[in-house]
């Protein structure tokens, strides 16, 4: 949503597709304060996370038929979910599962990068985030590459590898919907977009998305005060 809200500052500018890639390099440094609860699928009744290593999705390991719910910390500097696509662009290929390894019922595939997951990255500060922002720069990258940066994993420096060895740079969920609660201080992070509108959280909301069959409606996108 942030990177969509300052494309659209770039589109008198560049009116076609390279607002995009201008308004994400501004975004790079960029962290979001917020919570993320995951909820599980009605066929897998877990939460499922994609496993470099043995190219297939597995439950993840706080996720039980007992206890499904995932609850993720932030800070974020990238949270995207899809359903029924794997692109946001034409070579852009953001959630290539979605199409690899189709689902079965109601689900989203949701992409996520937290910086703290990266051994190199000690605190939260400027170079820190700098650090990190060029090698988001070329993870999200492999986007373009057919969707190459969902087996990209780190060694235990930090440094990024594409052998499946280590755990995933990239959270690759697949569940039957999320909630987001942004921290209150963080104003970026109460934005978020639905279908190219962008929704602004107020203070104390929360967002929540949940996939469903065509006949439900219980489907769909919702911001909460």
């Amino acid at each position: 949503a942030s990177i969509l809200a300052d494309s659209e500052a770039l589109r008198a500018e560049l009116p076609g597709l390279e607002r995009f890639q201008r308004a994400a390099a501004q975004n790079l440094t960029r962290w979001y304060n917020a919570s993320v609860k995951l909820f599980p699928t009605a066929a897998a009744g877990v939460v499922q996370m994609y496993d470099p290593e043995t190219r297939a999705f597995v439950p993840h390991q706080h996720s039980t038929e007992d206890d499904p719910i995932v609850d993720l910390g932030g800070p974020f500097a990238y949270f995207v979910s899809v359903v029924n696509v794997d692109r946001l662009e034409p070579k852009f290929r953001i959630a290539p599962l979605w199409r690899d390894v189709k689902p079965e019922g109601a689900a989203l595939d949701v992409v996520v990068l937290r910086p703290e997951r990266d051994p190199s990255v000690q605190m939260d500060s400027d170079e820190y985030r700098e650090a990190f922002s060029e090698k988001l720069k070329g993870v999200l990258g492999g986007a373009y590459q057919d969707g190459a940066h969902v087996g990209l994993t780190y060694a235990d420096d930090g440094c990024v590898r594409d052998n499946g060895e280590g755990w995933p740079v990239v959270e690759y969920f697949r569940c039957g919907g999320w909630m987001w609660e942004p921290d209150d201080i963080d104003d970026r992070a109460h934005l978020v977009c639905a279908d190219g509108d962008i929704h602004e959280i107020e203070k104390g909301g929360k967002a929540t998305c949940s996939a469903a069959t065509p006949s439900d409606d219980k489907s769909g996108f919702a911001v909460f005060a």
